[in-house]
């Protein structure tokens, strides 16, 4: 079934299909869940599924096929879990001591129970004695993890799946990973008929190993004789295409065995959730902090494409001993240093899981900033479980500077963060109202308004009028749009520990400032690149409006926005920025680059920017040549690369 085909629901949706199967007697099908290694389905059926079946007294046997060898060693497998299906109920004696004498029984059936369709017979009375006299299981759900995992053949392992199914009438779940079960299947049936079409005095050339799976399945036995001609895997290939014209062997057994396809895509927030509750033993601390950045931790996964929750397993056993470290630390601005720690972490696990966190670091560095945040000690403790002591002294400084920042700053807010229950009456009110006047004045960073927000509400209820929370919201919405605000709108949307009342104004006031800022952003740049290169910040505001282009809140078509990209800037002022860009700059240009010209990049949109392209590249290897400084060089190459690639694939389009 294609990607398209597939019904893509809620957890709760889900829920709903597998019931609703469960229930109907008439449906005589498997069905499936399906989703890529790593994405929660296993954790969905364990956690979500297993204990709801209960609940309406359904009795179901889950059984992984990871490593599994034989249909034996299934069979076995099956038997052994139903014994042990209600482990809070005493097991059933007689069963337990007839053990082993049923295993020697079950052994003896599974072999004529082995099939395939269409050519291999599944005898009915076999399968009728194994489900209804050695156990009776007729009236469970069997629900099979790991299918792509298993290690015998694909077809026998489904033919037996489909045994249960049309000759026991029984409910089957499937969990898998189609595309990878798709390639297995079709991989060793093509193994088959590679061999099936090779004359007497002829064998496989496996010069070329670059088919792993054909290779391994049949480079035994192809044993070199004398005499024998070697036939290249493409042109047997090819007589397989001719012989058999058969393009996929999935599709055709995935016909006849899975009546429904759910493809499974997780509540992210919701899992991590879970997960975190489940799998600390750090403190409230770091508990606490690690769900105040639920939001980043979500988000930035779903950014980078790597849905992957054994990655966020992996992220919080070294959260586990980065906090189990830092335990006996204090820090006067806590949320902000932990927040470094975590992003840190959190970037390198994802970039370590997918072989690419590269090393960057020159003598005695201990962190960059360029793009996202990267702490060598840390990046160091996910490749190779060593700490560093000086990640304690690098969090101080971090901590250090901020307190150091906030009291330069010498601000109004600071009177009242956390002065303000010390002070009179008088003194609170002046300082509420210095604050709106700054936030009208952009004096604030964007990505402080949450913490602001926090304070003035937190002033309310003491007493104070509601008013000053309105004043200071429209201060702030007002300073995003007459482009007075800086910075990254970095807001959590969280404030726990507090009244509903207060929890709903903030809400309400926070989602209004982000209304705003997209709204902003959005406007700022249609039909005008050019506007960015006016700021300081200029890369960041090219990135940021490209990212949210292609991931709008609601579905639209995305080349409206960013069909002007290059064609929309004067070119000589862009190459002249990048001339003089800090390297900030560059880094988030260069992510710019990677996320415009990406594989998935519309092609009458690059076609159109050819010339530009070509420009920028020229330039940039220029740059690149003649760098002194080894990181701005390597910034160059990287954008030089991205463009690089763009280009070629232009030389396909007409």
């Amino acid at each position: 079934m294609e990607k398209e085909e597939q019904l893509c629901l809620s957890d709760e949706e889900l829920l709903s299909e597998i019931k609703y199967y469960v229930e109907n007697k008439f449906y005589n099908y498997a069905v499936m869940i399906d989703g890529a290694w790593g994405s929660g389905k296993t954790h969905f059926v364990k956690q979500v599924l297993l204990p709801e079946l209960r609940k309406e007294t359904k009795t179901s046997i889950y059984i992984s096929l990871y490593g599994v060898r034989n249909i034996g060693e299934l069979s076995k497998k099956i038997y052994i879990e139903f014994l042990l299906k209600d482990k809070t109920d005493r097991i059933n004696t007689t069963l337990l001591a007839g053990a082993t004498e049923a295993l020697d029984v079950v052994s003896g059936l599974i072999s004529p129970f082995i099939g395939k369709y269409g050519d291999i017979e599944i005898k009915e009375k076999k399968i009728q004695n194994l489900v209804q006299k050695i156990i009776p299981i007729k009236d469970c759900i069997l629900i099979f993890d790991d299918l792509e995992r298993c290690n015998c053949p694909m077809k026998e392992i489904l033919g037996y799946i489909n045994g249960f199914v049309e000759q026991a009438g029984m409910k089957v779940l499937i969990i898998a990973n189609q595309a990878e079960l798709r390639q297995k299947v079709d991989e060793q049936s093509m193994a088959l008929q590679l061999n099936t079409v090779l004359g007497e005095d002829e064998k496989l050339d496996f010069e070329d190993k670059h088919e792993k799976e054909i290779y391994n399945l049949l480079a035994g036995k192809n044993t070199q004789e004398e005499g024998t001609k070697k036939v290249s895997i493409e042109e047997a290939r090819k007589r397989v295409s001719q012989v058999f014209k058969q393009p996929s062997e999935y599709e055709r057994i995935r016909e006849k065995i899975i009546g429904s396809i759910y493809y499974y895509r997780p509540n992210m927030k919701k899992v991590m959730r879970q997960l975190i509750e489940n799998n600390f033993s750090y403190g409230e601390i770091g508990r606490s902090q690690l769900e105040k950045n639920l939001n980043y931790l979500a988000d930035y996964m779903e950014k980078e494409h790597h849905v992957n929750f054994r990655t966020f397993q992996f992220f919080l056993l070294k959260m586990n001993g980065l906090f189990s470290e830092i335990k006996a630390e204090t820090y006067e601005n806590q949320d902000m240093v932990y927040k470094k720690l975590i992003q840190a972490c959190w970037y390198a696990c994802i970039m370590f899981k997918e072989g690419s966190l590269n090393d960057i670091w020159i003598r005695n560095q201990e962190y960059s900033n360029a793009g996202e945040l990267r702490i060598r000690s840390i990046e160091e403790y996910v490749q190779y479980s060593i700490l560093d002591q000086g990640i304690k002294k690098l969090l101080k400084k971090f901590d250090d500077e901020e307190t150091e920042k906030i009291r330069n700053q010498n601000d109004p807010i600071n009177g009242l963060q956390p002065g303000w229950i010390v002070s009179t009456e008088k003194v609170v009110r002046e300082r509420m109202d210095d604050v709106i006047k700054n936030a009208c004045a952009g004096k604030y960073g964007i990505g402080s308004y949450d913490q602001i927000q926090q304070i003035f509400l937190q002033i309310y209820q003491a007493g104070f009028e509601i008013t000053y929370v309105g004043r200071l919201t429209d201060a702030m919405c007002a300073s995003i749009q007459d482009g007075t605000a800086n910075g990254e709108l970095d807001c959590l949307l969280s404030m726990n520990g507090e009244e509903k009342e207060i929890v709903e104004l903030y809400n309400a006031n926070m989602q209004r400032i982000v209304r705003t800022y997209n709204k902003c952003m959005a406007e700022k740049s249609e039909g005008d690149m050019n506007s960015f290169l006016q700021e300081s910040d200029w890369a960041k505001q090219i990135y940021d409006y490209i990212w949210q282009a292609k991931h709008p809140r609601e579905s639209e078509d995305y080349r409206k926005k960013i069909e002007v990209f290059l064609n929309g800037m004067d070119i000589n002022v862009l190459t002249s920025k990048l001339k003089e860009a800090s390297l900030e700059n560059l880094e988030k240009f260069r992510r710019t680059l990677r996320e415009i010209y990406s594989q998935n990049y519309v092609p009458d949109i690059l076609w159109n920017e050819k010339e530009q392209i070509i420009f920028l590249l020229e330039k940039l290897r220029k740059f690149q040549e003649d760098s002194t400084d080894k990181i701005r060089k390597y910034q160059y190459k990287l954008m030089a690369d991205y463009l690089s690639e763009a280009l070629d694939r232009t030389k396909n389009l007409q």
